[in-house]
This record gives C-alpha cells, sequence and structure tokens, in this order.
C-alpha cells in the first residue's frame, strides 16, 4: 500500500516542504494539499518546492476542480512540472468544494467534470483533445504521464471513475464503508453517504488499531492511504507511521523455507 500525506498549505509554506521531505524519509510515496486558493496559499506553487527538495515523491491536489481551475492551465501546469521532475505529479479533482463555495459559486455538474477530467487526461499525457470548437495539445508534453483521480460518490460518479479515471479517491476509513461505497455503483438509490459514517471516518488508537485497519482496507483492494495532518502531534505521527506502520503493512511476504532431506 502507498501513503500520502495531505495537508492545508498554511503559511509558512517552506515548512510545510519541510514536511514533505520528512515524509519521503518516512516511507511516503505521495504528497498532496487542499486546493482553496482564497482560504490558503496557492498550491501550484508549493508543488515545484516539494519535487525540488524531494527524490521519488508524487504530488498534487486534493483535490482540484474545474469551476476555479481551467482544465487545460490545470493540464498544462501538471505537465510541465512533470517534464521539469520526471513524471512524479497526479491530479486528484472532484466537482468543487470549498473553494468554490467561499466564491459562492456552484460545484461541477457531472457532465462537467468529466469533460474535465478528459482535457486534463488528453493534454497532461501529450494527446491532442477538443476543447470548444478547437483542437489543441501541449507539443513538448509528449513524454508526460498524468494520471487523474477522481474524488467520487454515488454511482454516477463512481461510474464514471470506472469509464475514465485512473483511481478514486474516497475520503473516509471505514472498511465497510469503503466497500459499501464500491458496490454502489449499479444502485441508483444510494445518492449519498448516511450522516452517521461521519463518525468513522478516522483511524484512531496505538499503532496496531491503525494496522489492523490498513489491512483490511487493504483486503478491499485500496492501494494508497492519505494520512491528513489536521492535527498536533504531527512529529509523533510521522515517526509512528514511518517507524511502526508502514513497514508492517508494505513487508515482504512470508516464504516457506526450502525443504531439506
Amino acid at each position: 500500500m502507498d501513503f500520502g500525506l495531505v495537508m492545508q498549505p498554511h503559511p509558512p509554506v517552506w515548512r510545510i516542504v519541510d514536511w514533505a521531505r520528512q515524509a519521503e524519509l518516512a516511507g511516503f510515496s505521495h504528497f498532496w494539499t487542499f486546493d482553496s486558493h482564497l482560504l490558503w496559499q496557492e498550491p501550484n506553487v508549493i508543488y515545484s518546492q516539494v519535487l525540488s527538495a524531494t527524490h521519488t515523491m508524487r504530488v498534487g491536489p486534493m483535490v482540484t476542480n474545474p469551476i476555479t481551475r481551467d482544465p487545460t492551465v490545470t493540464a498544462s501546469t501538471f505537465a510541465t512540472l512533470n517534464t521539469m521532475f520526471g513524471n512524479r505529479t497526479v491530479v486528484a479533482i472532484g466537482r468543487g468544494d470549498s473553494a468554490v463555495r467561499v466564491l459562492n459559486g456552484r460545484p461541477a455538474t457531472v457532465a462537467q467534470l468529466r469533460a474535465a477530467v478528459e482535457v486534463i487526461k488528453g493534454l497532461g499525457n501529450g494527446h491532442e483533445v477538443a476543447v470548444g470548437e478547437s483542437n489543441v495539445r501541449l507539443p513538448w508534453a509528449k513524454d508526460s504521464r498524468l494520471p487523474v483521480y477522481i474524488g467520487a460518490y454515488g454511482p454516477r460518479m463512481l461510474a464514471m471513475v470506472g469509464q475514465i479515471g485512473d483511481g478514486l479517491i474516497l475520503q473516509l476509513a471505514d472498511p465497510h464503508v469503503v466497500e459499501w461505497a464500491i458496490g454502489q455503483v449499479g444502485n441508483t438509490e444510494a445518492e449519498f453517504v448516511p450522516d452517521e459514517i461521519v463518525e468513522r471516518f478516522c483511524l484512531l488508537g496505538p499503532a496496531s488499531a491503525h494496522i489492523a485497519k490498513l489491512e483490511e482496507l487493504a483486503a478491499l483492494g485500496v492501494t494508497q492511504f492519505g494520512l491528513y495532518f489536521q492535527h498536533h502531534g504531527h512529529e509523533d505521527t510521522l515517526r509512528a507511521y514511518g517507524d511502526d506502520i508502514i513497514p508492517v503493512i508494505n513487508r515482504p511476504p512470508a516464504t516457506k523455507a526450502p525443504l531439506t532431506s
């Protein structure tokens, strides 16, 4: 299982860059930030510094949206980072939440989100795409490889992930709810997650409790867990994951001893 660190880009942003560097040393493979440019500092500026300060870590927004970010600009931004640092960026996108609400805007429709994903994936992977009445491409991005993950709930969104997304983002940590949500693609009546599930979003307790739940999630097919740094005790949490949790979750499978006669 991959592990990502998710942060709100509060100032000072150099501290955020340092957290990303420490996270990579602790075994994290991804670094994500919120994308609400009026509530926090501009994340696209931060990504270049994180990429420069790390070696293999992949970076991206958790999540961006097609309302405050034009999809062609998003594609160009991350394809540019890919050409500078190797293919180490990921775009996670949704319909729009805090970045849109602070401007009294409306989230994107499912159709708008689908169109945005297709544009970002096409341009970000060096292909020609139709935008309005024009066919456009990024001629310098032929070697860029830009995966797009979609934050989705509900059958229509989940179906879209299966059709055009490279990954699904579920912002919860309860294995039973993950199994429930993934199974709702064909259920036209499942339009939202019940409120009581909010109480089951978090991983709590000692390292052993985290390991047990993460192993359940991995068994369901979850390939990455994003650790949200929205609490105190950052140092202790990062140390616990680096020393006690990630090595256990990603330990090599046991092998049988050879038979001897």
